[in-house]
């Protein structure tokens, strides 16, 4: 039985091998194209722990989806686009939570004159905190760490026992459940009015 020297195969003898499971032709293909996209994602990110986070789900993804990916089609292209996609995604994943936050930070730092103001701030106040209550695993502590006690992505993270990336992840999903669930804006103009 001849053994296969995966360092030696190129691109297209190793698609077809990772398409039927084979972990040594991911592996070469992880160690063939990771500094490179790193380089890459750090360009884009700036930040090398977000860089390697970022790999590390583009190739999750590949092995996941190993049996339907097309080997006519350049896999090293396809990782390329996916470590720019996954970067934009997150950009625009931080965009709406700064906007959240600050729409909200404005919100409950603005000072009332009136006891009725004040009695509205703490109904959405209430209902926040039950929103958040509600949310399925740690999403809602999360959410409640960083808004309501201004605890850094670390601190929940080290709280929490779950990795920095898991904080931003939850914080971000945390966010689309409150918008969707409260509609803040909406709350915010029809409580106010």
């Amino acid at each position: 039985m001849k053994l296969t020297n995966y360092q030696t195969l190129l691109e297209d003898k190793l698609v077809p091998l990772l398409n039927k499971g084979d972990r040594k032709a991911f592996e070469e293909l992880f160690n063939r194209y990771y500094h490179f996209l790193l380089e890459y994602a750090d360009r884009l990110t700036r930040d090398t722990q977000e860089s390697e986070d970022l790999i590390q789900e583009v190739f999750v993804r590949v092995w996941e989806n190993r049996e339907r990916f097309d080997h006519s089609r350049s896999l090293f292209n396809y990782l390329k686009v996916s470590v720019r996609n996954g970067f934009l995604n997150q950009e625009r994943s931080k965009d709406n939570r700064t906007a959240f936050k600050q729409e909200l930070l404005q919100y409950l730092t603005h000072k009332y004159d009136t006891a009725d103001q004040m009695l509205i701030e703490q109904e959405l106040i209430t209902r926040l905190e039950n929103i958040a209550q509600s949310l399925p695993g740690k999403m809602g502590k999360v959410f409640m760490m960083t808004h309501f006690e201004n605890c850094s992505n670390e601190v929940i993270a080290d709280t929490l026992n779950v990795s920095d990336k898991t904080v931003k992840n939850l914080l971000s999903q945390a966010v689309v459940n409150m918008r969707l669930r409260l509609g803040l804006s909406v709350a915010l103009t029809v409580l106010l009015s």
